[in-house]
């Protein structure tokens, strides 16, 4: 075995260890959450968007199909977490907005994942993260991230 066959097998070991240490911090069966990753990621990026966002933008945006979505919306309003009303430009559109108790919810998981994610970083410094990003570029295709 080469030299380079060696480093090669470290890195993936190393690699793994990370993947397995972000899944168990940030992971979604915790205590300050009921909500699945889908359910989170679907109030996500409705908070993120900032304008009015129907069924169909959400089944494409998880890339599922529209009768799932359709299931996940309907969830995430008997939470109280979204309001569905009818779009004034096509009145057979849903338009999907957080309530505030949905806005209460995405600002406390990101809330909850940055802090988690200030304390697996805490021991690099800004220059050691500014290399980790350098890495992370080269090695993940742009259309990925």
């Amino acid at each position: 075995m080469s030299n380079s066959d060696g480093v090669d097998q470290e890195l993936m070991s190393v690699i793994y260890d990370v993947y397995r240490i972000m899944r168990e911090r940030f992971s979604f069966n915790e205590n300050f959450t009921n909500l699945t990753i889908l359910q989170f990621h679907t109030l996500s990026y409705i908070n993120k968007e900032k304008r009015d966002i129907n069924v169909k933008e959400i089944s494409n945006f998880l890339r599922i199909s529209m009768p799932t979505a359709t299931v996940l919306v309907k969830r995430l309003v008997e939470l109280g977490l979204l309001k569905k009303s009818k779009s004034k430009k096509d009145k057979r559109i849903l338009n999907l907005t957080l309530t505030d108790e949905g806005k209460r919810m995405v600002e406390k998981i990101i809330f909850e994942k940055k802090r988690r994610f200030n304390v697996l970083l805490s021991s690099l410094t800004a220059k050691d993260k500014q290399t980790l990003i350098k890495i992370f570029r080269k090695v993940i295709p742009s259309k990925t991230l």
